[in-house]
């Protein structure tokens, strides 16, 4: 039944609460705008359909204000509706004013393909569905995708947040997100209270008292991750173990869920993409940033699709866009950068629903390159004429800190010292920008004062070179403990010794053979590591120099492995030991970090900023305030 209430202004009305079954009989709850004349009535006839479904609240997130910068864009109910769209934004499933139980992205396959079907049943659908949204709303359009449901035209997937088991939502190669996942739990949590049953509504309720020293508002939960409780309560869940038993989160549905299945894609198969491309049935437009902690799954998706898909010509219609931006935000943005991604999605929906064909889309991959500061088209990933480089690790024995004696170059080794430092977990490398939520290019200088982060800096460049691709790096290293972490960080140096980062990657020993059986290390033996430092777009402008970081922790982005071969989920401070590690990069061990580089003779199609925002116009969702 569809509720009597309507909003509506001059070119759109609103009908509030609408209730769609789903096939278990769990109904999903949604809020549709229409074209009007009047702003009272819906405009007669059948139109195509914007579809956004959402854990995050509809109401909120259909109130986001315009000029939001392309990650995080939505297409505002209104807008739509005035192009010509009826505008669904849709509760998922255990969120709001939707039934059921939140297991993030676990359902969303099935859920997405009912609701499909419903709107393609309404008398005023012409059967033609087109989806948005960045992050989860970007994860429910590829696994709604795969399944190839009729009347999906178009997809608008920005930061998609699949593949929890390893692409940096749940897990980033076996170490937990620790960051990302308490702040997901948490800012999920107030919201989930009234649905629990009464003794473990109590006990979140009793938690959260604990944690921010007031009562909150439960008919305000969406509002609560923009309160200063709930970074009171944030930062002292940072600070807590051990990660199975947390105030608050143990309560959530999913929290231990994800703990216990540590070893166990199975759990997580849902949410996962690499063996759905095939099916993929839908032009889509994958929208990412250098900095958004879902990097490689808008690269996979892409990269995917093209690669897998049945038909040839869904493979040919898919576009990549990649810009300097973090998940929710362009961080110290550089001109030229912020685009407006409510336009470029209306474009890309227009395109594929009335055949206006637009320019920008003829390029299939667009991305903003570093260093240059400015938008370039390209034909594929990897780019065309890509000249991967091993760049190799040297010292004299003391590569600590930024000004020790460590040197990065493409000459093999030969005779040389390792490199040591003590990794303590109570005292861990703090994180600090990179690709995460709100990640950025921010400097490492401080951490690069430290004795356990190893800098291996190459020579001040005599001219530019381009880094554009996927970095991996293969590290030769020992430790005194039963098992650790090894991280490694990209940095360019600028001439005033500014040291910017620009991506990371890690490696956890016990998953050093195998994701999924774990095995302990062999204290003092020499092991071959191999770590996925994610990609990059940047020019080393000539006077830069090169850096590799090497390191043990980089907390609370991931969190602090105890240096001993135990269950990670009940890990406390007792448990802790302090390891010595060792690097090695001699003739035997040549440890080093392979860059995919661009030759500076090969052509450079540089284009105009795409969909640039008006002059001045910025939306910082993380401070939700204009900047």
């Amino acid at each position: 039944m569809i509720d009597d209430k309507l909003a509506g202004d001059s070119k759109a009305v609103t009908q509030l609460n609408i209730r769609m079954p789903m096939r278990d009989g769990v109904e999903l709850e949604a809020d549709i705008t229409f074209p009007s004349v009047d702003g009272v009535t819906p405009m007669p006839g059948t139109f195509p359909t914007l579809l956004l479904r959402t854990p995050y609240d509809r109401k909120v997130i259909s109130s986001f204000p315009y000029g939001v910068v392309a990650p995080v864009a939505v297409i505002s109910p209104a807008v739509g509706a005035e192009h010509g769209y009826v505008v669904i934004y849709q509760d998922a499933r255990g969120a709001y004013g939707a039934e059921g139980v939140l297991e993030p992205m676990l359902n969303e396959a099935p859920d997405g393909v009912d609701t499909l079907a419903w709107i393609r049943s309404q008398s005023w659908s012409d059967g033609r569905v087109c989806m948005f949204g960045g992050s989860y709303m970007g994860a429910v359009q590829m696994l709604l995708a795969a399944e190839a449901p009729e009347g999906l035209i178009a997809l608008c997937p920005h930061v998609a947040a699949t593949d929890q088991f390893k692409h940096n939502w749940v897990y980033l190669d076996g170490v937990f997100s620790f960051e990302v996942a308490i702040l997901w739990s948490l800012m999920q949590s107030v919201g989930q209270i009234a649905r629990q049953p009464e003794p473990v509504k109590q006990a979140m309720t009793a938690d959260l008292m604990a944690l921010t020293g007031m009562s909150v508002d439960l008919d305000g939960a969406a509002g609560f991750s923009r309160s200063p409780a709930f970074a009171v309560a944030l930062q002292k869940l940072l600070a807590m173990t051990p990660v199975s038993d947390l105030p608050l989160l143990r309560h959530l549905p999913w929290w231990r869920k994800w703990i216990e299945n540590r070893d166990n894609p199975s759990h997580f198969s849902a949410t996962e993409m690499k063996d759905r491309f095939a099916g993929f049935g839908a032009p889509a437009l994958h929208v990412g940033g250098w900095y958004d902690l879902f990097l490689r799954n808008t690269i996979s998706h892409f990269a995917g699709v093209t690669k897998e898909a049945r038909d040839a010509k869904v493979g040919a219609a898919q576009r990549l866009v990649i810009g300097p931006w973090s998940h929710s935000d362009c961080v110290d943005c550089p001109p030229g950068a912020a685009v407006d991604g409510q336009a470029m999605d209306l474009a890309w929906i227009n395109q594929h629903i009335r055949g206006e064909k637009h320019p920008f889309f003829d390029h299939r991959v667009v991305l903003y390159i570093q260093g240059e500061n400015r938008w370039r088209a390209e034909e594929s990933w990897p780019l065309e004429g890509t000249v991967r480089t091993r760049y190799y690790l040297h010292s004299h024995g003391h590569a600590n800190t930024a000004d020790g004696d460590g040197l990065l170059s493409t000459d093999y080794p030969g005779v040389e010292v390792s490199d040591t430092y003590r990794y303590d977990p109570a005292d861990p490398v703090p994180s600090k920008g990179g690709i995460t939520l709100i990640g950025s290019r921010a400097t490492q200088n401080e951490m690069e004062a430290r004795a356990d982060v190893l800098c291996y800096t190459t020579a001040v460049l005599t001219e530019d070179v381009e880094v554009t691709g996927e970095v991996c790096a293969t590290l030769y290293a020992a430790t005194s403990a039963t098992d650790t972490d090894w991280w490694m960080r990209l940095i360019d140096v600028a001439p005033d010794g500014a040291a910017s980062t620009l991506n990371h990657g890690v490696v956890r020993a016990r998953y050093r053979n195998s994701r999924t059986s774990p095995e302990a290390v062999t204290p003092g033996a020499v092991t071959q590591y191999e770590i996925a430092m994610q990609a990059t777009g940047n020019v080393f402008k000539q006077g830069h120099r090169i850096r590799l970081e090497v390191s043990s922790s980089c907390f609370p982005l991931g969190e602090r492995n105890p240096n001993a071969f135990i269950d990670l989920a009940t890990v406390t401070e007792a448990d802790f030991v302090v390891a010595e590690q060792t690097i090695f990069h001699d003739a035997d061990h040549a440890s080093y970090v392979e860059l995919p580089i661009i030759p500076l003779a090969r052509e450079r199609r540089w284009i105009e900023t795409p969909f640039p925002l008006p002059s001045g116009e910025h939306v910082n969702l993380t401070m939700t305030r204009r900047t």
